[in-house]
């Protein structure tokens, strides 16, 4: 078996000490760059800083060039719901909202959460159509409309009382 020496790997005493500082200098300067290579690679700014950057009033364009695309979009209530996880937060995971009208930021901070659970606006939602129904039943006929009210604190349990409203004669 062949053992290699330093004059196979062209590093060899017989080659000129010029040469030689040559080829050692090309190999530090490329091992300097791909470091600093690495380096310049590693020091993205972290997302929850760059988020900092985004103010109300901004375009849609400035924010995507700013933090970039968002994990979730969704429109609700006429707005335009932009939704970010922030992972490198130092406090831990985060999530951010940027809320658009017209292609304008007019919301920018914490998840906005509703002020009434979904249950409670179902509820309300609920109450609303039964009395819109009745409104229109009431503005359609010449006959009397009755509405039922709900005495306690639930619709389905317990008495209701009757209202009695004479019709609308046409």
């Amino acid at each position: 078996m062949r053992q290699f020496t330093l004059h196979d790997l062209g590093l060899g005493e017989s080659e000129p000490k010029s040469q030689y500082a040559r080829r050692m200098g090309r190999t530090i300067s490329f091992l300097l760059m791909l470091a600093v290579w690495f380096v310049i690679a590693g020091c993205q700014t972290p997302r929850y800083r760059e988020f900092d950057s985004v103010k109300s009033g901004m375009s849609k364009g400035e924010v995507l060039a700013n933090v970039g695309g968002p994990e979730t979009t969704d429109r609700r209530q006429g707005l335009d719901r932009w939704t970010y996880i922030l992972h490198d937060h130092p406090e831990g995971r985060q999530v951010r909202e940027v809320h658009f009208n017209d292609g304008l930021a007019v919301y920018v901070g914490p998840k906005v959460k509703p002020a009434v659970s979904a249950e409670e606006q179902d509820r309300q939602n609920e109450i609303y159509n039964r009395e819109a129904d009745a409104r229109d039943r009431e503005s359609q006929s010449g006959t009397e409309v009755q509405r039922f009210v709900p005495v306690g604190d639930s619709e389905d349990e317990g008495p209701v009382r009757i209202q009695s409203k004479p019709g609308v004669s046409q």
